[in-house]
This record gives C-alpha cells, structure tokens and sequence, in this order.
C-alpha cells in the first residue's frame, strides 16, 4: 500500500492478538467423528461470509477438553491456512458456546481495546489476500504458517473508527448479500426448472395427450405407448482403442459437470500422468460413462465434442444401430442428475459392471421423435442457460463491488462518518 490514512497506525497482527494458534488432527482422524457432540470445524466450515455450521464434524466432550489450546472463544477470528480456501476468513459468532479447529485453520484473539469486526472485514481486504499470496510456502500446495500470520500488516485507526467503519460495512454488506442471495435462489430455481424439463421430456416426448404404457423398467416408469424397449446392448457396444506411443498426437479431454471438455496439458492446471499410453481414443459424439463412485461423480455421462484421448477408467460405447446419440445422453444425463441407477450399484465404490450396464433396458422412441426431443430440448435449455449466465453476472459484480468496499473502507481510501 503506496499511502496511509492520517492518524492510522501501522502494526502487525502480533501487535494487536492476545493469542495465535491452530488446531490440529485428532488421533484417528476423521473416524473419531460422532452424530452429534462438540462441533470440530474444518476449513470447509470457514467462508469470508460467515461460518457455515450446516456440514460440520462432531467430536467428543473429552476430546475436545483433551485439546485445549484449539478451544474457540466467541469473536476469536479464523483464518484458512492451507489449500485452494487459504485466506478464508471469518468471526466466530457471539453466540457460539463452543467448538475446536482442525490444523488447517489458524484463530486470532485480539487485545480488548480492538473492534474484532473491524479486524474481521480488514482480514478480508483484498490488500491482505494478495499478502498472504506473496508470504504462502509449500511446494505441492499453498500454506500459511503461525509465523506468517503474526507478521500480517495491519492498519488501524483509533477505536471510534473502526467502530464506524464495521458498523458501515455490516449495513452496506447485508444489503448486499441479501440481493446476492436472492440471485442465487433464482439460479437454483432455474437449475431445477432445466432438470424438470430434461427430465419429463425426455421420458414422455413433446406430445402431453399421447397414451402411455408400463415400461416394466423401474427407473423410467410410463413411456408414450409407441415407443420400444431395448437392451443397450442391441444398440450399442463398447469400445476401448488405447492410444499407445501415440497421445502426443491427441488431444486430452475430460469428463466433468460442464460436459466433455478440452483440457490443458501444458497449462499447469490439475494433476496428470507421467504417460498417456493407457488412456483410451474418443471420436466426435461418442457416449463416455464414469461407471464407479456413481453415488458422488458430479456427472457420469457425458457426449463428446471433439476427437481426442480420456483416461482408460471411463466406458466408451459406439452405436450399433440408427439411433441419436444425444438422446441417449439426454436420458443418462435425466438418471444422473437424480440418481436413478442407484439400484444397480455394486461394491464398496458403487460400481455399475459394463455388462450389467449393458444389459439395461431403455426407452427407445422413433428416430425422427428422437431428434425432435433433442430440438426442444436444446431450444429450452439454452435459453435457460442464457438466463442463469446473466443472474450469475449480476452476482459476480455484486461480490466484486462487495470486495471493493470492504478494501477501501478497511485501508481509509474511502471516509466513513457516520
């Protein structure tokens, strides 16, 4: 930071912290966790908006007493200090009776003279943020010792201020997170809107009126009276081409939430083998299945775009006869989203076998009815799409203006006065 605000002070967190401190692992790690108990929180309970105490871990009252130098004080201030959250911080609540801290979390507890709001926006400054970017080590992720931390810039005015200053910021960002948060619900309506539509369309068609019949197939019910049943066997095979001394020639693709993607080698981003001979050749609009940890795999089907090479783990089938590929996606894509296919896992990884999975029985409509289908559906979804893109904009510079604010109220480029 070039300036300072007249009359603030330059100090570090040491300067100002009564106590610095982390938790750590507990002996048996996560198999220590019971149903209900002391609350024992983990880097995914701690966001820049609050602690989030809806997925949290319990441990034992004695356990908890057995680590003593990690017990949270209400207004004590975390901080995530490895990992892709490192930086994460919040306050714990006034309300909040008790609780321990995983070694990934380091906590503040601030001399009485400190607004510990004030502090708690001032840690969320984006100034701080590229601080602790500079000051991170480890070499396969990053990391933020206790040291570190101590010798965090800090600049404070006089006790009135920061008093102003987080009063400011608590209306200003509750105003903004509230609009935030109906942007959101708004996204999730039409998340499940697109899921709704996927779905009943692609089980009954476009005609509403047409008659149905039992499927006898248990994850998809009733189906249009004149479609067929089939084995995914009579329509489809599997294939498994390795690409061998040859990857260099191909590209990498990848199966995620977002469909078949294009990933980059040499851009750094993920972890990749040392050699690529094992993974499998893809073609333009083949079908690719993750058939294993079905029941957590954010997405299990997907359709490619593009001709390239996937790691040898996924399933690859090819058609066998007329049918539209993206349909049958489409009807995975339905089972995937709501589970469907969880009758048919097998194993502790909750595995589909491939001949069980070609041994499913479809509907299977008329070709021209299937092409149809997909029409609508791609009509629909893209407007869908459009339409979440421009709500999620609008929240994207609502958390930007929210980040702003925050850094210029907390370092006096802005002057708060009442």
């Amino acid at each position: 930071m070039d300036t300072i605000s007249e009359n603030w002070n330059y100090l570090r967190i040491k300067d100002i912290t009564s106590k610095i401190g982390n938790g750590i692992t507990p002996k048996g790690g996560s198999n220590v966790y019971i149903e209900k108990g002391i609350p024992f929180l983990r880097s995914q309970n701690v966001h820049n908006n609050g602690l989030k105490l809806d997925n949290v871990s319990f441990i034992t009252k004695k356990l908890s007493d057995d680590m003593p130098f990690s017990k949270l004080n209400p207004l004590d201030i975390l901080i995530n200090i490895t990992g892709a959250s490192i930086g994460r911080t919040c306050l714990v609540p006034q309300g909040f009776k008790e609780g321990n801290i995983s070694q990934h979390i380091a906590f503040l507890r601030f001399l009485k003279n400190i607004n510990k709001f004030f502090l708690s926006y001032y840690l969320k400054s984006d100034f701080i943020y590229k601080y602790i970017m500079t000051e991170q080590v480890g070499a396969s992720k990053e990391a933020l010792n206790l040291g570190q931390i101590a010798r965090i810039p800090i600049l404070l005015p006089n006790i009135k201020t920061q008093t102003k200053i987080a009063t400011y910021l608590d209306q200003k960002t509750v105003t903004i997170d509230k609009e935030i948060e109906l942007l959101e619900k708004k996204i999730k309506r039409y998340k499940e809107l697109k899921q709704t539509l996927i779905n009943e369309t692609v089980l009954r068609g476009l005609d509403k009126n047409v008659k149905l019949k039992e499927s006898r197939i248990e994850w998809i019910g009733k189906i249009p009276e004149h479609w067929e049943v089939k084995r995914m066997k009579d329509i489809y095979k599997i294939t498994k081409e390795k690409v061998g001394s040859k990857s260099k020639d191909f590209q990498l693709l990848s199966l995620t939430q977002n469909g078949v993607i294009s990933r980059d080698i040499d851009g750094g981003f993920g972890k990749f083998p040392a050699e690529f001979d094992t993974y499998q050749i893809v073609k333009k609009n083949d079908l690719i299945f993750c058939l294993f940890d079905m029941d957590v795999t954010p997405r299990t089907v997907g359709i490619s775009k593009n001709y390239g090479m996937i790691t040898g783990a996924y399933t690859i089938i090819t058609r066998k006869k007329d049918v539209n590929n993206k349909y049958i996606y489409y009807l995975f894509l339905s089972a995937d989203i709501y589970k469907k296919l969880s009758l048919y896992y097998t194993g502790l990884r909750n595995t589909i076998k491939k001949e069980r999975f070609l041994s499913l029985n479809i509907s299977f409509p008329p070709l021209i009815e299937q092409i149809e289908i997909i029409s609508y559906i791609d009509d629909k979804t893209k407007k869908i799409d459009t339409i979440t893109k421009t709500i999620k904009d609008k929240i994207d510079l609502l958390k930007e203006f929210r980040k702003t604010l925050i850094n210029d109220a907390v370092t006096g480029k802005i002057k708060v006065t009442s």
